[in-house]
């Protein structure tokens, strides 16, 4: 099975790259965007099978980026996992209305993140079986 694409846009290096390393490690190919603003030019040009997405970004933050993905056909249905320093009730009510599939708290945890990625995948894979 080929290996899946994962983007995680999180404008912090140091986020960025330790789920780099652990996704990596799971033979995942990861692209990276620092900002809501890269990771809609990514998505123009590369296809993915899920997006880690940061809620604190500068300029356009994750909840703006999540809302143009959902209306965009084609990144749509895309999973999205949030990543966010807070789970503040009402942003993570915010974000699940626009469908997201789940989200992790930082600091990233290797286990959790791991875990977390394959369920969205295995759920994706079973939700593209149904479609054919």
């Amino acid at each position: 099975m080929p290996s899946k694409t994962i983007l995680v846009v999180d404008d912090n290096f140091m986020n960025q790259r330790m789920a780099e390393l652990i996704l990596e490690q799971e033979d995942y190919f990861v692209v990276k965007a620092k900002s809501g603003m890269e990771c809609l030019m990514e998505l123009q040009h590369t296809p993915v099978d899920l997006i880690l997405l940061d809620l604190e970004m500068p300029i356009m933050d994750g909840v703006q980026t999540l809302e143009i993905i959902k209306k965009n056909k084609q990144w749509m249905n895309i999973p999205v996992i949030i990543l966010t320093a807070s789970a503040d009730v009402s942003t993570v009510k915010e974000v699940s209305a626009l469908g997201i599939i789940d989200y992790i708290k930082k600091p990233i945890q290797q286990g959790d993140l791991v875990h977390r990625v394959k369920k969205a995948l295995q759920m994706q894979e079973h939700d593209d079986d149904l479609i054919l």
